[in-house]
């Protein structure tokens, strides 16, 4: 068991080096309301990963309906077509900065992955080894801009 243990994570190590790119996991933290001027700051904290697997990009169709239309009449539905485009994101636990908690679990609820300046959602957070190697399957959202 520890053999294969060593050589799942000299596994890891080699498509670190190969395929690694540092990575932002953004958590919201706090929404604070100032109900004077009628303003919401929302407060996130970022934890960085320095070398994260990350896989090509791949774009998939996809077709939604109308639920309202559904709902309404159900011979005579609208939807749309669209392309989304999806990732993994592969890391180790220790990767994480210094600065975040041990016991670090992303929310699929709440958290958003930077990737190259571009801000994808969770779709999936799958854990393996015994929450020491986390595999997160993201999804690309077009319409935010560019995160600097």
């Amino acid at each position: 068991m520890a053999d294969a243990k060593r050589r799942l994570r000299h596994i890891i190590y080699g498509l670190k080096r190969k395929f690694g790119q540092p990575v932002k996991i953004r958590r919201y933290s706090a929404l604070t309301l100032d109900r004077a001027a009628g303003t919401a700051a929302r407060t996130d904290a970022d934890y960085s990963i320095k070398r994260a697997i990350v896989s090509p990009a791949s774009q998939a169709g996809d077709f939604v309906y109308d639920l309202s239309f559904i709902a309404a009449n159900k011979n005579f539905t609208y939807g749309g077509f669209f392309d989304t485009t999806q990732r993994y994101v592969i890391f180790d636990v220790r990767d994480i900065d210094k600065a975040s908690d041990i016991e670090f679990a992303p929310d699929r609820n709440t958290d958003r992955v930077i990737i190259n300046s571009r801000l994808y959602e969770i779709v999936r957070v799958i854990e393996a080894e015994i929450r020491r190697i986390i595999i997160l399957h993201v999804k690309l959202l077009e319409s935010t801009p560019e995160i600097s």
